[in-house]
């Protein structure tokens, strides 16, 4: 994907834990935190990242912004998920 088609990217980090019911029993339930913004750098290529917080397993989950988000200025904590996530906004 380039700039050109996306101007802004949402950053996540993805915690997994095992599904609370015994129902789910084997399964692994995944909870999205949205921990900050990357969009193209203004002097050619690469890309700035703007962290709020840093996942503690050092991995995170870089995602197209949705139309709506790319529209707007600045980090909404209001945040579509990602098909079929739960995402909770990072604290400030």
């Amino acid at each position: 994907m380039n700039s050109s088609t996306t101007s802004r990217f949402n950053v996540f980090t993805v915690e997994e834990f095992d599904a609370p019911t015994a129902a789910d029993q084997n399964r692994k339930a995944k909870s999205w935190t949205k921990v900050g913004v990357a969009f193209p750098h203004k002097e050619g290529a690469g890309y700035n990242i703007q962290l709020r917080s840093l996942p503690v397993d050092g991995k995170l989950v870089v995602l197209p912004a949705s139309a709506g988000e790319d529209a707007e200025s600045g980090d909404s904590s209001r945040t579509a998920a990602p098909a079929g996530k739960e995402v909770r906004a990072a604290r400030r």
